[in-house]
């Protein structure tokens, strides 16, 4: 009986013990079914989902689509590029920019698909960190990117806005004379300093910055204008004489104050003579001196020359611009014959401004619109030529005159003048003549002929008032109109 007992009692522990792991690997079954059912109802439920404890720009993502926080997304980044940030020099606000303007960008893309990727992507990494979520809340922020052409352009507009820079001291040219301009030093910010304060500034999302001044000395100061200056005052010191033919024009300390320009490099200043300055001085000589062409006049109607005309001359510039030159360079002063070009007259066909066949001999028209004197005798034209009549305040008096006398030299005593080929036509008040010649032996310039300035005389060419003096006799009848 002891042993039947015996046995009986290990036939009951090795079934209790087999129950007990048939029980353990039931709870264990039942415990994995259940996790694998919630995993897949949790999988399921976050198919097109963000996980739990995720935040994207501290807003909670946690079963929303990726629309609706690309949306959300748009706007803040919309809203972080109209950002502007202040620029606080030595306590004073000098200048602000908005992140758009110094080229600042985000990927919306980026930071939705690194969030999304936890527990959608299947990959080892991914699921660790969908377990951890359940953990820990997982934060996500839009994460600037910057153009750097952009950002660099805009950081130096920035500099140029917010720095002082130094002056170096410097000299001008004021109606000859030498003026110095005393330097001045400069406040300004290191450019690179800068760069990395905005960078910052963007990263935490701060909306100030403060930097300080540093001072800048400037680099040329009075004393390295030395040199310079002694340069430029021995140019102002010279006197050059431009001779032109008959014309003679010495120039003064304000011209050559105009061809002077200074420049400077990292340390000193030069002085140097401008080309472009002086070509400027020789087209103001130019009205002075050049002589312009008469054309040759060629009646249409019957091919007689009315007026010869004659060639004009101007001033060779590039030639006049290197005289200069050298003579300024050479520091002594120089007489200077500058040479001309010619200017040929050119052919003018016309139709007459006159009548024939007014007297059945000799006699003179003028005509003072075109300024021109025509020599006729019945119905033929013998010549033409260009006169100076009257100007504005006294004019030629129109009407049919005669010659009244004539004088090889006369003298006015009105004016203190001389008139060759006088041919009074008015009493002794007006009449023909040459170009008129003072005392001194000074002549008026042809270039006049043309252009009505004379006192209410006709005044024509040596050639011209000679040709008619010999021709016209006393009595010749003169019409103007």
């Amino acid at each position: 009986m002891p042993n039947s007992n015996t046995n009986i009692e290990k036939s009951l522990e090795v079934s209790i013990k087999h129950y007990r792991k048939f029980f353990v690997f039931l709870i264990i079954f039942v415990f994995m079914s259940l996790a694998l059912m919630g995993a897949l109802l949790f999988n399921k439920s976050y198919e097109n989902k963000f996980l739990p404890n995720i935040y994207i720009e501290n807003a909670l993502a946690s079963g929303k689509e990726q629309r609706e926080i690309k949306t959300s997304l748009e706007s803040k980044a919309k809203e972080l590029l109209e950002s502007k940030i202040k620029i606080n020099v030595s306590g004073i606000d000098l200048a602000e920019i908005s992140y758009s303007d110094l080229g600042v960008t985000y990927n919306i893309n980026d930071i939705i698909n690194n969030a999304w990727n936890i527990g959608h992507d299947n990959s080892l990494s991914s699921n660790y960190l969908a377990f951890k979520t359940f953990l820990l809340t997982q934060y996500y922020y839009l994460e600037p990117s910057f153009t750097e052409t952009k950002f660099d352009q805009s950081i130096t507009d920035l500099a140029n806005i917010i720095n002082k820079n130094p002056k170096n001291a410097e000299l001008i040219i004021e109606n000859g004379e030498i003026k110095t301009i005393a330097p001045e030093n400069g406040k300004v910010i290191i450019k690179s300093e800068l760069h990395q304060e905005i960078q910052k500034a963007i990263s935490s999302r701060t909306n100030q910055i403060t930097m300080q001044y540093q001072e800048e000395k400037a680099k040329i100061n009075e004393t390295d204008l030395t040199n310079a200056k002694t340069t430029a005052q021995g140019w102002l010191n010279q006197t050059l004489t431009l001779i032109c033919e008959e014309k003679t024009i010495k120039t003064k300390s304000t011209d050559i104050g105009e061809w002077i320009k200074f420049s400077s490099n990292e340390s000193t200043a030069t002085a140097e003579l401008d080309s472009t300055k002086i070509g400027t001085y020789v087209d103001s000589l130019s009205k002075q001196l050049n002589s312009r062409a008469h054309d040759k006049i060629i009646d249409g109607a019957t091919g007689v020359v009315v007026d010869e005309g004659y060639n004009g001359r101007t001033i060779d510039k590039e030639s006049a611009i290197s005289k200069i030159n050298q003579a300024m360079l050479n520091k002594t002063d120089s007489e200077i014959t500058l040479d001309t070009i010619p200017v040929e007259r050119k052919e003018k066909v016309v139709y007459a401004d006159y009548t024939l066949g007014q007297y059945p001999g000799k006699y003179i028209e003028i005509d003072l619109a075109n300024q021109k004197l025509y020599q006729i005798d019945a119905n033929t034209l013998l010549g033409g030529y260009v006169i100076s009549s009257g100007k504005s305040s006294m004019k030629t008096p129109t009407g049919t005159y005669s010659i009244l006398e004539k004088n090889i030299k006369a003298y006015s005593a009105t004016y203190g003048l001389y008139m060759p080929y006088w041919m009074a036509f008015i009493g002794s008040t007006y009449g023909l003549h040459a170009l008129p010649e003072w005392p001194s032996g000074a002549r008026e310039g042809e270039s006049h002929l043309g252009i009505p300035v004379s006192h209410g005389c006709v005044r024509l060419s040596d050639d011209g008032a000679s040709a008619i003096y010999n021709w016209a006799d006393v009595g010749t009848p003169v019409v103007i109109h």
